[in-house]
């Protein structure tokens, strides 16, 4: 598993509302761009972090390697100078509740950052040359941890897929099962509010993304003995 951070910028809510990430396949001179590049390396089940208006605002899984892919319909004249012809990634991403402010935790990020490449400057601004940078596994781990603890879990191991399985399966991890369950949890106990609201809030969240689709199409092994867990 090899851990990534992608700059959204105009198009994040076409990009994570969708499930994708996607960039043209070199810069409008012409040149190669190793932040473009990077999506060529990325593998099913990698992690990829969304940072976009100062905040890492969810987290996803890559549901397959990357792939040749026309520029999205969705992006409009905000993709009016980009090339027709891109690189493109599926993710099956989850938008923290609250999402992750940098420069409030700068200072426990800022060591874990690498010299070269890194999506991000010293102060918390992002890197504005960087689309996808892989990170550190000590940075993803630290993300995580500050956003939600229980995420953790998602680092612990790797899905199996079953020989029968689709070519191009979606999966949902054990751990955001049980982090989507005490999102629910909370939100139900939330007395506060109506009890149409909290049902509205509970619904969108479960129609976020394509986690649900095929569950049951893989085996998690057990992050300490390494056995397959049905």
């Amino acid at each position: 598993m090899r851990f990534w951070w992608v700059n959204h910028k105009k198009t994040f809510r076409h990009e994570v509302d969708n499930g994708y990430i996607w960039c043209p396949k070199r810069k409008r001179n012409g040149a190669l761009n190793h932040f473009y590049e990077t999506l060529r390396d990325v593998q099913q089940g990698d992690l990829i972090f969304s940072f976009a208006s100062t905040k890492v605002q969810a987290v996803g899984v890559a549901r397959q390697p990357c792939y040749s892919c026309p520029k999205p319909d969705e992006f409009g004249k905000v993709g009016d100078l980009w090339n027709a012809l891109g690189w493109r990634v599926d993710v099956d991403f989850m938008r923290f509740p609250r999402p992750l402010r940098v420069k409030d935790v700068i200072g426990e990020i800022r060591p874990l950052l690498t010299e070269r490449y890194s999506p991000l400057k010293p102060t918390g601004d992002g890197n504005q040359n960087a689309y996808l940078a892989e990170i550190p596994r000590g940075l993803a781990a630290k993300v995580l941890s500050l956003a939600d603890p229980l995420l953790l879990g998602l680092m612990q191991s790797a899905p199996v897929l079953r020989e029968d399985a689709p070519q191009v399966p979606t999966f949902e991890p054990p751990v955001l099962v049980e982090w989507e369950e005490q999102i629910e949890r909370k939100i139900e106990a939330t007395i506060s509010l109506p009890e149409t609201t909290r049902r509205a809030l509970i619904d969108a969240r479960r129609g976020q993304g394509r986690f649900k689709e095929a569950v049951h199409r893989y085996e998690w092994p057990d992050p300490v003995s390494g056995t397959i867990q049905n």
